[in-house]
């Protein structure tokens, strides 16, 4: 029951945007009268989608089943000059779409534990070029992309670690909290919603939440 509030409260937060192109039907009403009404909303759409095939262009449908495989059409091999730091927009944008293809497939094929390992320069921390805003760039990528999908995703940062003296954040991760409270979350009010940001721990764990992104690049080396 507490998971039917959820979707209903998911449901809310994104009905104001679509409020002027929503249909509302009666289903109280006898069987027949509502399939009557639903019938009278669908046939434009279905004579449209036949004006589009027989136009010779792409219908939405197909435009659809070809968003998976967008990437992979547009593929233009490996890019290569990675040792020029800061990498360009398009090689940082070909390896984020690469870990969002490959994530999506496997949550698609079912998988719930999933770790992404990617060692390209600015996101190996054992290197000197070592860039953090690319590995927040990547952490944004993902998490907008399954919150357009409706998804509940708290993105969750490795915080410090020890107590007392001993306290500290791990080098690779100074700063980044601050970093994704300030980073530009899309128009629609994503970050508070559909995207939070906490930190790792039993804690952070509500019910609200459909997935998790943890946060927490390691450059130790040996028996740690």
């Amino acid at each position: 029951m507490s998971r039917l509030k959820i979707y209903k409260q998911n449901a809310e937060a994104v009905s104001s945007a679509y409020s002027n192109i929503t249909n509302k039907i009666d289903g109280s009403r006898p069987k027949e009268e509502v399939f009557k009404d639903i019938e009278s909303l669908l046939s434009p759409l279905q004579q449209d989608k036949v004006k589009i095939v027989k136009s010779g262009e792409k219908s939405i449908l197909d435009i659809k089943k070809r968003k998976a495989s967008l990437i992979q059409d547009k593929w233009r091999g490996i890019p290569t000059r990675l040792n020029n730091i800061p990498h360009s927009r398009d090689i940082r944008k070909y390896f984020y779409d690469d870990v969002l293809l490959a994530t999506q497939r496997a949550i698609n094929d079912g998988k719930i534990r999933l770790k992404v390992d990617i060692n390209i320069p600015e996101l190996n921390p054992e290197m000197d070029v070592y860039r953090i805003g690319t590995l927040m760039e990547l952490i944004r990528s993902l998490a907008l992309s399954f919150a357009d999908d409706g998804k509940r995703v708290k993105v969750c940062v490795q915080g410090s670690m020890g107590e007392g003296a001993l306290a500290g954040m791990p080098l690779q991760l100074a700063g980044s909290r601050k970093i994704l409270e300030f980073m530009d979350w899309g128009d629609y009010g994503a970050k508070g919603t559909f995207i939070n940001i906490g930190s790792i721990g039993a804690a952070e764990v509500e019910e609200q939440d459909d997935m998790y992104i943890l946060v927490a690049p390691q450059n130790a080396v040996g028996n740690c």
